[in-house]
């Protein structure tokens, strides 16, 4: 019988990333949020349309996909998490590297990547059979393993 896991929190800390990230990409788009000509400039093919696309692409897709994932329990979850993570940690970088303009948003939302792939880490199932090492006589999950017999012929 396979139970399933629901992940309510992490479904509404997806939420909350991914809808900002929705706000801001229509906001490129539509010409509400003007970042202005400095950082314009610096855009590929100086296109806000682009940047608001990419935004919505890297960051609010993932993190929807993710909130609707944990939501119903998705065995899926825990990768999904460390993939939404690593593409948001992805997006502030290469933000970073083409605007060159640091705001309050760049180390919070990198922290706030960092946390979902340590949070889909510690989601993922762990395969440790028992205790390892010296002090156990073996190296690794084999610890359980039944102890082999030398046959003599």
């Amino acid at each position: 019988m396979v139970t399933t896991v629901r992940h309510r929190g992490l479904a509404v800390a997806a939420a909350c990333v991914a809808l900002p990230a929705v706000g801001g990409a229509v906001s490129l788009a539509n010409g509400t949020i003007d970042p202005g000509t400095a950082i314009v400039d610096r855009f590929p093919w100086q296109s806000v349309e682009l940047a608001g696309l990419a935004l919505f692409a890297w960051v609010a897709v993932p993190f929807s996909a993710l909130a609707v994932l944990a939501w119903r329990g998705s065995p899926r979850t825990p990768q999904a998490t460390v993939a939404a993570g690593l593409l948001l940690v992805a997006w502030i970088v290469v933000q970073l590297a083409i605007i060159r303009t640091l705001s309050f948003f760049h180390p919070t939302y990198l922290l706030i990547g960092l946390a979902f792939i340590g949070a889909g880490r510690r989601l993922q199932p762990t395969t440790d059979r028992g205790p390892a090492g010296p002090e156990s006589g073996t190296i690794g999950p084999v610890a359980d393993a039944a102890p082999r017999r030398r046959i003599e012929a």
